[in-house]
């Protein structure tokens, strides 16, 4: 028998509240949790339904914009647009690692 809490609690793993991405080969440490806060933010003020609705008003697909929100790279012009429709600024959610910092 397959217990379906397990099952369903490996496909819900957490993001990390921070991921390290490259911007044009400098490392920012980028607050994964900030954004999602902020998203969540737009949805319960009615702008937004869902990921996929950001990803049309940027003009992007819907695997970029969860590229975004997974925090895996994507382009630096994609990754400023998300943050503008979200209401942030690069500088709210992205701080420079220094070499040996991680």
């Amino acid at each position: 028998m397959v217990n379906h809490d397990e099952r369903d609690a490996a496909r819900r793993r957490r993001r990390p509240e921070s991921v390290i991405l490259a911007f044009d080969g400098h490392p920012h440490r980028v607050n994964l949790a900030a954004i999602e806060g902020a998203f969540f933010a737009q949805v319960v003020a009615g702008r937004y339904g869902a990921r996929e609705d950001i990803a049309r008003a940027i003009g992007c697909s819907r695997s970029t914009a969860s590229r975004f929100f997974a925090g895996r790279n994507t382009s630096v012009r994609v990754f400023l647009a998300i943050l503008h429709e979200l209401g942030l600024r690069f500088e709210d959610v992205a701080t420079p690692v220094m070499d040996g910092q991680s």
